[in-house]
């Protein structure tokens, strides 16, 4: 999207736990959501832009994709050690 010159402010945060999945009523209507503790601390995870991850996500992953992330506090998120750590920064 940088080469196209787009704005774009993508944002990925994930974190590791149990979830409750599936089509859930939202008015007369139906729609798939995942709810829960996870989800919520997920979303609640700093992150101007890139990709953020709790510790316990973090720690599911191999040795080569830990070198990719750099520790950020508090509280402690692990970002990718390209982007920046503050919130909302722009390159």
């Amino acid at each position: 999207m940088a080469q196209q010159e787009w704005d774009c402010r993508l944002v990925v945060k994930a974190h590791f736990g149990l979830v409750a999945e599936g089509t859930f009523p939202v008015g007369t209507e139906r729609r798939y959501d995942v709810l829960g503790k996870t989800v919520n601390i997920a979303a609640r995870l700093e992150a101007g832009a890139g990709v953020a991850l709790s510790a316990e996500a973090f720690r599911r992953l191999g040795l080569e994709a830990r070198r990719r992330f750099k520790k950020h506090t508090p509280p402690i998120t692990y970002i990718r050690a390209e982007d920046s750590h503050r919130r909302g920064a722009r390159e």
